[in-house]
């Protein structure tokens, strides 16, 4: 199913992208206070990133999950390099760990969550 609003998805995924940028490359990311709360929070931000990737591109899933894999690496080095951030194979373990979770709820009646959402809005807002 084609997305009506398929723009405004695509300007929303990049705002969460640009949000993942700066949460991991902020000298003072907001924090948890429960055990493995940082691994938490990169399981979880990457299985949503890859989630919507899969709505935007259902037939295309191995292009964003590569590249968000790349991406949650690539971020790993950046804050090593940093000075203020640490480096850890740990959070990129959990980066494609949620990738491979949003991948596998992408095979889920989830899959249509966006496609519902969209259509709903264009009937609300006479685009039917």
């Amino acid at each position: 199913m084609k997305l009506i609003y398929f723009r405004g998805w695509l300007l929303l995924g990049g705002i969460l992208l640009a949000t993942v940028w700066w949460l991991s490359l902020t000298p003072s990311p907001p924090s948890a206070n429960f055990p493995y709360a940082d691994k938490v929070g990169h399981l979880l931000i990457y299985t949503i990133q890859m989630v919507w990737a899969t709505w935007l591109w259902p037939y295309r899933r191995w292009l964003p999950a590569l590249s968000l894999c790349v991406m949650g690496a690539m971020l790993e080095v950046l804050q090593g390099m940093t000075g203020y951030r640490t480096f850890e194979f740990a959070d990129m373990a959990a980066n494609t760990t949620g990738v491979l979770l949003g991948w596998t709820l992408a095979y889920t009646p989830l899959s249509r969550g966006l496609a519902v959402v969209d259509g709903a809005l264009a009937r609300h807002l006479g685009q039917h």
